[in-house]
Order: structure tokens, then sequence, then C-alpha cells
């Protein structure tokens, strides 16, 4: 690819333009890398996106997708359409996820513009998949198809059951997404984007995930995400939003402009969001919530802020995900969420029944009564940067029905030392409209869109 200085020049205004030069200023604290540093890697995979950055005249603000949460898994799973000619698959969608990987490394995969990333290109070098070697088919028996020599490897990783391969091949192809008003997005007018990097993984890799699914779409905030790859390939906003629906209609995932944040309506024209900075361990590159107490009713519990802490190696703190269905809480975190929603359900006459595995504290639905947020029971309050800013989890994220007359308290124990402290899961997630900006680290958040008469179903796809 051949680039001219007035050319770079233009790229490189772009970049501060976006906020996306300030990535630099991670590279201060990252780790020495054996193959080049971090600036070096930074500055080539600049170079490569710069062909694909569109002219202003077709400047497009806001892609999105449709999201479907699957009855069976509790998986959210994104639609999108690729390969040449376009066609629609469904991929599970991982916060924690480094980048886009799919099944192809079978004949069923067929597509034009498929092509693979060899060793030592610029791209393989700044990803960082120089660090686990090149393809090399000595060892492979004759008319094995699927192995491929000098490809770039990459570790890719099922982040719903855990299990990684390592050889997985680095490769482009096109992707397809949909523009958006605000309210809804056409699926007649697709958004394409040529060379779209993505892993190459085999089948195996699939076992666990929501029926249909063909990969797992990583929304981290490293330089192969969706965030990263979609909005500086369209030169969007470094921003992208994320509203998980609860039933059966779709929700959203958006990348660019959060022109996404409309109303139902007049009443409620605009969805009211807070903010909190969000916390980055050296590794992974997760988001972390910086959580300073906990609150059930306003009455604070009794947990040593310590447990909350994120420390500078990446265990301890709250994390983000939308793999784990229910927030998972250290022992002693969990022990005083239960005993204290417990203590205040009890005070507004709501009855404990026998447990329900894997919940601790279950009730009798019947004595449960309903406002707009869903079940009236206690209010929990994560109290973030201090206790202005708190994120509001309602009855209809802080209990599940597990069968008819029973509902339980949606947190499981995980156990006396986990990673994190706390992974809030994507039951808690669900219809609660989350921006995450990505130039100044912080995350912008509604809370239950239930108490705006809304939901994120309502967000229309035609």
């Amino acid at each position: 690819m051949m680039i001219e200085i007035n050319e770079l020049h233009s790229i490189f205004n772009f970049f501060i333009k976006t906020g996306w030069i300030s990535s630099f200023s991670q590279c201060t604290s990252a780790p020495s890398q054996s193959i080049m540093t971090c600036h070096a890697a930074l500055f080539l995979f600049f170079l490569y996106w710069a062909s694909s950055i569109p002219s202003s005249a077709s400047r497009i603000i806001t892609v999105a997708a449709p999201l479907w949460k699957d009855p069976t898994t509790l998986q959210y799973v994104m639609e999108f359409e690729h390969k040449t000619p376009l066609r629609k698959d469904k991929v599970v969608i991982d916060l924690a996820g480094d980048f886009l990987w799919l099944h192809c490394k079978t004949a069923a995969y067929k597509s034009s513009t498929y092509l693979f990333i060899p060793c030592h290109t610029s791209l393989c070098t700044a990803s960082g998949s120089a660090l686990f070697g090149c393809g090399d088919c000595s060892k492979i028996p004759p008319g094995k198809k699927s192995c491929r020599n000098n490809t770039c490897k990459e570790l890719a990783t099922n982040g719903v059951t855990g299990t990684e391969i390592f050889n997985a091949e680095l490769s482009q192809d096109t992707v397809a997404l949909y523009p958006s008003d605000g309210k809804k997005a056409s699926l007649a007018s697709k958004i394409v984007v040529t060379q779209f990097a993505f892993a190459c993984a085999p089948p195996s890799l699939l076992q666990g995930l929501a029926k249909g699914a063909v990969g797992m779409a990583g929304l981290n905030w490293g330089q192969l995400a969706l965030p990263f790859q979609l909005n500086v390939a369209l030169e969007l906003e470094r921003k992208f939003g994320l509203c998980l629906p609860a039933g059966d209609a779709p929700g959203g995932v958006f990348f660019g402009s959060p022109n996404y944040l409309r109303g139902p309506d007049k009443e409620f024209p605009y969805i009211k969001l807070n903010y909190t900075f969000l916390r980055t361990p050296r590794y992974p590159m997760e988001y972390y919530l910086n959580v300073q107490s906990i609150e059930i009713n306003g009455k604070r519990l009794p947990i040593d802020p310590e447990h909350l802490r994120l420390n500078l190696q990446g265990s301890g703190g709250t994390k983000l995900s939308t793999v784990v269905a229910y927030t998972q809480a250290a022992t002693p975190i969990y022990t005083a969420i239960r005993d204290g929603f417990v203590r205040e359900a009890e005070e507004m006459g709501i009855s404990r029944v026998v447990s329900i595995k894997p919940f601790d504290a279950c009730f009798d639905a019947a004595t449960v009564g309903s406002i707009k947020t869903g079940p009236a029971v206690p209010v929990i309050d994560l109290v973030l940067d201090n206790e202005f800013v708190f994120w509001r989890i309602s009855g209809a994220n802080s209990v599940v029905k597990v069968k008819e007359g029973v509902m339980c308290l949606a947190f499981v124990d995980a156990g006396e030392f986990p990673v994190a402290s706390m992974v809030v899961g994507s039951h808690q997630l669900q219809d609660n409209l989350l921006q995450f900006d990505l130039v100044e680290f912080k995350l912008h958040f509604s809370s239950s869109l239930l108490a705006s008469n809304t939901a994120c179903s309502n967000f229309v796809f035609a």
C-alpha cells in the first residue's frame, strides 16, 4: 500500500481529532514487546487502516447490528453480514473478547474476498500475533487443507467456555452492518467494510455457544476488536453503545456517534445518562467499574473496600460481562448482598422460600408487588466514583423468575478468591443503555430503561 506524505498528515489529523492518538499514552505503561515497541505497532496499525477511511462526502455517523437473547444459553447473539457475496450470520458478543473470530477452517466457508494474513506483515506484527509464530504444515499429514504455511497465527478464545485455540489464522474479509438514525436502522442500506481483520478458527471452538452462532464478536478496547476496526475504517467517533434486550425482540449494538440516545416519546425525549470513569488494568483489555461501596434500599452494606478494589495486576475489581448470565461476586461480597437483600425484603413483607440452585435467596412471587421497573423488591445501588454516582439495579434486573410462583435474587457466589471481585452479568445489564467512550474512557449508563417508559427492544431494525 502506497501512501503519500500529505495523506499521512491527513490520517494523523483524523486520529488526533477523534482521540485515537491518545492510545499512544497507554504505551508508556505497557510492558515491552519482543518484536517491536507499542508505539511502532500503533503506527503500523494506523497505516494499515488508512486505505479504509471513507471521504467526508460519504461519512457515516452510526452503524448498528441487531442483538437477540438466546433463550437456552442466555447468551447475546449479534446478526451481521459478511463474505462476498454477502450472507447473514450470527455471533455471540463478548465485552472481553479481543476480536471477531469465526469458524472458517472448513470447505463450507466460501468467499471471493477472503484473505489470510502472512507472517511478518505490518498487520500481523502490529496485532501482536507474531508472538504465536507462523503457520507450519510440516507436521500435518498431506490432504489437510485447513493448514497453510507462513500464516499469521492468533490466539482465539471462546469466552463462554474459556477454551483457547493457538493456531487460529489472522484473516480478512468483507463485513457489513446497518446505518442508524437514532430510533431505527435500515437493514436495506448496508455499510460495507472491506478487509476486516478476524481470526479463522476451527469448528471445535464453537462448543458451548448459542445454536446457530458461527463465532464470537470481541468488543474490548483492543486494536482488533470491533469498536476499533469499525470506528476507524468508517471514520466514526470512538464510541460504541450496547442495549441488551430482555425478551424475544432484538436490541442493538451501535458503533460511532451516540445519536441512538433518544427517548420513546415527548415525555422522555432523551434518555438520561450518568457516567463513571472506567478502570484500566494492564491486562486484559476489559471494562472495569470503580465500585466504592454497595447499598440496598439506601443502606450501605458492610463490605471491606479492599474486597472491591482493582489492583495493578488486574485482579479484584468489578468488571462487565455479556457472557456471564448472572452477577458473580466473591463470597464476602455476595454474602453481604444476599443478607442485606433478604433483610430488606422481609421488611417489605416479601416471604422467603426454599432455595433453587444456583440461587440462594428465593421468594414467594405472590408476596411481591409490581412497579414500572419490574418486581417491587429492594433496590441495589453500585456506588461508583462518589455517593452521587450510582448504578441502580431494580427489580427487573435484580431478581429472576425460576419457576411458577418463585423468583430469586439473580446473584451467585463466585467463591472466596475469584480473579475479579465481582462480574456484573448480562441479566443485570439488560434493558440498560450503555455507551462506552474510548477516548475519555468513560461509561455512560442509564440504569433501567423501564423507568423511562422504554426498553432496548424498542429500537427498530427494518
